[in-house]
């Protein structure tokens, strides 16, 4: 989605003056607690990264509920409307949802670790109303995979996901099965070599190669492997030292370039962001967690937006509380969005963010008023456009420290307007990205777009 600036900058041919600097979008970022758990019937401590449709948010908690094993839930983005979808019971329908969902129609799907009637977890649907939940399957926690931790990754009509336990040498599996619950198969088995062990993040898929990662068997591995179970290819073996290790969360592509984030290990132990081609080759370490103020032990993986990496950190600074932050996918960059105190604002994220327009919506696992996790949303730092005139040209500026913003401009502002890109890639000069142009013809608004 795009993030504009609240008032476009008209620049005329009969502007006066040498320079001329108009205010742009306000520098600051805010958090919003959009939900307190209270730890009875809506659940609590919220652990997986939240599905948003429209101005709609669904997500899972762990705990709680009134079948005290934990909770489907909705909420919209300003807060109202909660509503607790469905309550898990700890028996065949599963319990501790740690995941997020996926939908499909009017449709939720997810997984649950424990419960069932195999006692190894389960893959389950629930309408968006709360109706209709039904079981779509039950691990055995033999061949076909136990304990799913991993969030469900969507293709047509095709689930896939992971399993930390089960398979041929009980370290794992990744699987696919119908939205009807029909077609389950076991895609791949774990070996505890090479491939690694213990998958516990969310699948990636791309054409039809699904990307992950494994948590263990030295200190994890990315992997990618055909849907169909063929071609698996280890992409790169953590060892625990400079460069990561023990990688929970999922991935995420730009590019031929393969995104993640490890819990430990790298230069401090406390994890960082790495980067790995989809040929196997180019493995950097884009960033270590210190342990300080930049957050430390992300246990989620990172979502991208025009060359932004975006995730949070479960630890660090405040007593530990955890952290959002953002780097460019070169490694530069990185800015701590946010430190969570414990207390009303939550703390300790374990799952992922969502981005819609310029607000990243995420859950705390712990902190809020009952202590019990919440839901937040945080608008992002946003960049002030500076126009001077300079002899005959117009020269437009915005701090470097912003990227992925393209500028736009326009001859009207009646609806509907029709914004043309200038550039994405403007040149640098005296730390301002700097646009030219000439002042000439009707007059212009600009603005800049993410």
């Amino acid at each position: 989605m795009m993030t504009h600036s609240k008032q476009p900058f008209r620049i005329s041919a009969l502007l006066a003056g040498v320079f001329l600097f108009l205010p742009g979008l306000l520098t600051a970022q805010t958090l919003t607690t959009i939900y307190n758990f209270t730890g009875t019937d809506d659940g609590y401590n919220p652990q997986g990264t939240l599905l948003l449709s429209g101005s709609t948010l669904y997500g899972t908690a762990q705990g709680g509920g009134a079948g005290s094993g934990g909770t489907v839930f909705k909420v919209e983005t300003n807060g109202t409307g909660f509503a607790t979808l469905y309550t898990f019971t700890g028996g065949n329908d599963g319990a501790s949802p740690a995941a997020g969902l996926v939908l499909s129609s009017n449709m939720l799907y997810g997984v649950t670790p424990f419960g069932g009637s195999g006692a190894n977890g389960t893959v389950f649907a629930v309408g968006t109303n709360g109706t209709g939940f039904r079981t779509l399957y039950p691990f055995t926690g033999g061949t076909d995979g136990g304990t799913p931790y991993g969030g469900l990754t969507l293709s047509g009509h095709t689930l896939y996901g992971t399993t930390k336990l089960g398979g041929g040498a009980t370290v794992g599996t990744i699987f696919s099965i119908n939205l009807d619950g029909s077609g389950f198969t076991t895609v791949y088995s774990f070996t505890a070599s090479d491939d690694g062990a213990y998958p516990y993040g969310q699948l990636t898929l791309v054409g039809d190669t699904l990307y992950g990662t494994t948590q263990e068997m030295g200190n994890g591995t990315v992997f990618k492997v055909r849907t169909n179970g063929t071609s698996f290819v280890t992409l790169y073996h953590f060892f625990g030292g400079p460069e990561g290790g023990a990688p929970y969360g999922g991935v995420v592509l730009s590019g031929a370039t393969v995104y993640g984030t490890t819990h430990a290990g790298a230069a401090y132990s406390y994890g960082n962001v790495f980067a790995v081609n989809t040929n196997s080759t180019g493995f950097t370490n884009l960033h270590s967690f210190s342990g300080g103020t930049n957050g430390a032990a992300p246990y989620a993986g990172l979502i991208v937006s025009r060359g932004i990496l975006y995730g949070t950190t479960y630890g660090g600074p405040f007593l530990g509380s955890g952290t959002v932050f953002q780097i460019s996918t070169n490694g530069t960059g990185f800015t701590n969005l946010y430190s969570f105190t414990g207390g009303g604002d939550g703390g300790n994220p374990y799952g992922g963010l969502v981005l819609a327009g310029s607000t990243l919506y995420g859950a705390t696992y712990l902190g809020g008023s009952y202590s019990d996790g919440t839901l937040f949303g945080l608008s992002l730092p946003q960049p002030q456009l500076k126009i001077a005139r300079a002899g005959t040209n117009v020269v437009l500026m915005w701090s470097t420290n912003f990227t992925g913003f393209a500028l736009e401009s326009t001859l009207s502002l009646v609806p509907p307007a029709s914004w043309s890109t200038i550039t994405t890639t403007p040149p640098v000069v005296s730390g301002q990205y700097t646009v030219t142009n000439a002042i000439s013809g009707a007059r212009k608004y600009y603005r800049l777009a993410q």
